[in-house]
């Protein structure tokens, strides 16, 4: 299948697959703001995609309602995940739950992802105890729900969860609602109770501890807009199944310095990449039937961190997945993962420079070029370093997406 072009500048537009360039197709872009990140990369592939799949994270609803019609001429099956207002267009829903397999280990993944996606808990010097200890408690609650319902949903669990009252019946034990739930005697000897029954041997005021770092990581990650379009029968679920195999376009719209949707978000691709390399794994070949490319604009926005990026970025080429991430500054990204910004960005062999006002991403790029910091910090505005391994840097200017053809053909009626 042929796969898609990359768009990056004018004069940089590469084949997106991977058996011809010997690259992976993941491309980071670093520009600040106004530089002309989406512009430049997201809306010509946009325009010119004829077979990818694609996730595309979209802070502004008008790439949404510019390029949906198009889509769907070309034969795209165009979903419409709203997080910032579900009622403003969304057709479909993300329930993480949805995603889990009726593994513990599934669902414990889950459960770290839910704790931690707080990006304060990065740079904690809190004892993980408390949220190890948390996170073994939602994965009880799940459990517990998928059990008695297996079509429990997320909101089911927050709803548990918030709802039950912690009693001290000792100084060396607790008790609660839930407690009547757990002792069914068919649930005897599984893994939940175990769970469940470790949790209430706690002291008290462990116990207590704990059950807070599971409440506030519930209330500070779904919001009540979110939990009602998990249990609305009005939106269908993101079938990843079907995206890795028909033509698909999924747009993910998250707000602007939105705390809740920027870590929702992260737990979103946490999941969804996860899930489309179970879906590769599961295939003779290790491969995704299609190409899947996610582009992720706003890429760690609020801190949030993607839980195990730096491994699905290491893998994507084998599993026919690539990722293309916009961000203003390496700064932003170091802010988020930390030691292993190395790693990560030395897994994008595209790497697009569009111009920034931060000392430390300016420095990379002067020794990347082996010139003066002060070419790098001067370059004039639209100017473009395109990076690709093993080449040399291409100089170039954003790409002229108003002077396209195709879109002066198919979307000029859209301009204002």
């Amino acid at each position: 299948m042929e796969q898609d072009s990359m768009y990056f500048a004018r004069d940089a537009v590469f084949t997106g697959d991977p058996e011809k360039t010997g690259l992976n197709s993941n491309a980071i872009v670093v520009g600040a703001s106004g530089s002309g990140k989406t512009m430049s990369v997201i809306a010509p592939r946009l325009l010119h995609s004829a077979n990818d799949s694609m996730i595309v994270t979209v802070a502004k609803r008008s790439l949404v309602r510019k390029y949906s019609a198009l889509l769907r001429k070309r034969g795209y099956r165009v979903l419409d995940l709203n997080l910032a207002d579900p009622a403003d267009g969304s057709s479909c829903s993300f329930d993480p739950m949805k995603y889990c397999s009726s593994s513990s280990q599934d669902l414990m993944y889950l459960a770290n992802s839910i704790l931690l996606s707080n990006p304060r808990k990065e740079h904690s010097a809190a004892d993980p105890y408390w949220d190890d200890m948390a996170a073994m408690v939602l994965t009880a609650v799940m459990e517990l729900e998928r059990a008695e319902n297996p079509n429990a949903s997320i909101a089911d669990v927050v709803e548990t969860v918030l709802s039950f009252d912690l009693l001290q019946s000792s100084t060396v034990s607790v008790c609660s609602g839930l407690d009547q739930r757990f002792r069914k005697p068919e649930y005897r000897n599984t893994g939940f109770v175990r769970k469940w029954n470790a949790f209430r041997s706690l002291p008290a005021k462990t116990a207590s501890c704990c059950f807070s770092a599971l409440t506030s990581a519930l209330n500070n990650l779904f919001s009540e807009e979110m939990l009602e379009m998990m249990r609305s029968d009005k939106y269908e679920a993101v079938d990843f199944s079907r995206l890795s195999t028909e033509k698909t376009v999924l747009f993910v719209t998250t707000g602007v310095a939105d705390p809740i949707l920027n870590r929702f978000t992260a737990l979103f691709y946490s999941l969804a990449l996860k899930t489309l390399f179970s879906l590769a794994e599961a295939n003779p070949d290790g491969k995704l039937k299609r190409p899947v490319a996610v582009l992720y604009d706003d890429f760690g926005a609020g801190g949030c961190a993607v839980q195990s990026f730096s491994e699905f970025l290491s893998v994507s080429r084998e599993k026919n997945i690539s990722i293309t991430v916009l961000l203003q500054d390496e700064s932003q990204l170091e802010s988020v993962y930390g030691r292993q910004t190395g790693t990560i960005i030395s897994n994008f062999d595209s790497y697009v420079f569009m111009g920034s006002n931060d000392l430390l991403t300016c420095e990379h790029i002067a020794r990347r070029l082996s010139t003066k910091l002060d070419d790098v910090l001067y370059m004039p505005l639209g100017a473009v370093i395109v990076f690709r391994r093993g080449t040399r840097p291409l100089y170039s200017v954003r790409y002229p997406l108003t002077e396209d053809e195709l879109y002066r053909k198919e979307m000029m009626q859209h301009e204002p």
